[in-house]
């Protein structure tokens, strides 16, 4: 928190310094880089977010190499891997979120009836959790 704080006050001192000598046609400039600075800061707390909520951090690893596989042309094997990260997990928001992904990789295969049974299951597993 200490160094959020202290960034924060490095931006306003930076700020105040570039107004105070800034020429007119400058400040525009200079607004720009506030705002691309502002724009790193936002993402490294988001990261830092992101990252320290070990299910968000597993999502988004789950996502990376899944994605990862289908850029690669290898759809069959990014569905055994979500298959089998399935197997390893009863975390309701993982298996939530890897059915997703198991039911539009299933469409983009051409199986529509499959990914309509994935949906189906997604749906059984999160009504199961509301009784």
């Amino acid at each position: 928190m200490k160094l959020k704080c202290s960034l924060a006050s490095a931006l306003i001192c930076l700020l105040f310094a570039a107004i105070s000598q800034a020429e007119e046609g400058d400040f525009e400039e200079e607004v720009a880089f506030l705002e691309l600075i502002q724009g790193y800061y936002d993402f490294v707390e988001s990261t830092h977010s992101l990252h320290s909520n070990p299910e968000s951090a597993t999502i988004l690893h789950i996502s990376n190499i899944q994605e990862a596989l289908k850029e690669w042309g290898e759809v069959q094997r990014a569905i055994v891997f979500l298959e089998e990260i399935l197997q390893r997990t009863g975390n309701p928001t993982i298996r939530s979120v890897i059915y997703s992904m198991l039911a539009d990789l299933n469409e983009e295969i051409g199986d529509p009836q499959k990914r309509l049974e994935l949906l189906q299951t997604v749906l059984d597993e999160a009504l199961s959790r509301l009784r």
